[in-house]
């Protein structure tokens, strides 16, 4: 039980985490990509990204519909939050989704990671070093 509450809590704050990203990031725009990046590179990151931000968020939501559903959610022992109301079938489509949309997470994860070896290790283009915080003289 207990690896099933952290599991809860831990989605509840991924969730919480996403939404607070995702509000940075309309503030502050990332920096643009280098002028050599061809469309089809962007569109692809971009799709990367933003399809990361939806499973990141429709992972936690479903997960809190079957968890929450007739019960309250516990928030790592501190609290509760409320759940819905009992509703079965929404529960079982709920965890359809939440189980598929793993593998969407996984594959996702894995593209970006492949994208990070392709600009580092292959084109050596400088694109992570646009994503790092700026490193004065003498700091490591």
């Amino acid at each position: 039980m207990f690896w099933y509450l952290l599991h809860e809590s831990c989605g509840i704050m991924i969730f919480l985490l996403v939404v607070a990203r995702l509000s940075w990031r309309a503030a502050h725009p990332p920096p643009p990509l280098p002028a050599a990046t061809g469309t089809a590179a962007r569109r692809l990151a971009q799709a990367t990204h933003w399809l990361l931000y939806a499973v990141l968020l429709l992972m936690p939501a479903t997960g809190y519909l079957m968890a929450g559903n007739g019960q309250p959610v516990p928030f790592f022992g501190l609290f509760g939050l409320p759940g819905l109301p009992k509703n079965e079938t929404l529960g079982i489509i709920a965890n359809r989704i939440h189980v598929w949309t793993q593998f969407a997470v996984y594959g996702l994860v894995l593209l970006h990671i492949a994208g990070t070896v392709w600009h580092v290790a292959v084109r050596r283009d400088g694109t992570l070093d646009r994503m790092l915080p700026l490193q004065r003289p003498g700091q490591p």
